[in-house]
């Protein structure tokens, strides 16, 4: 094998580089131009609609559904603080008269 000197090496490595950045910007515009198409999807355009849309209708049932537990969660702990709150008194009270 017959060695290359330095400056033919540096010389083929920067056009690999160049023609390596060439090819990934065609791809990346190649791909932008399929997304502009709407090709991107392999659904129909009217399906995925349909689709984001039963998700959107989830994610508010969802949320809701939080929103009722996290009030529970709520009441509950307010109900064990009064219930805590009047064994205190009583206790309390117990203490007292004796």
């Amino acid at each position: 094998m017959a060695v290359l000197p330095q400056s033919e090496v540096n010389a083929r490595g920067c056009h690999a580089a160049v023609k390596a950045k060439k090819k990934f910007e065609n791809e990346e515009r190649r791909e932008a131009e399929r997304k502009a198409r709407g090709e991107h999807t392999w659904m129909l355009p009217e399906l995925d609609q349909r689709l984001q849309q039963m998700g959107q209708e989830h994610l508010v049932k969802s949320k809701k559904k939080k929103e009722k537990s996290k009030k529970k969660k709520k009441e509950k702990k307010k109900k064990e603080k009064k219930e805590k709150a009047k064994c205190q008194q009583q206790d309390g009270s117990a203490d007292s008269s004796e």
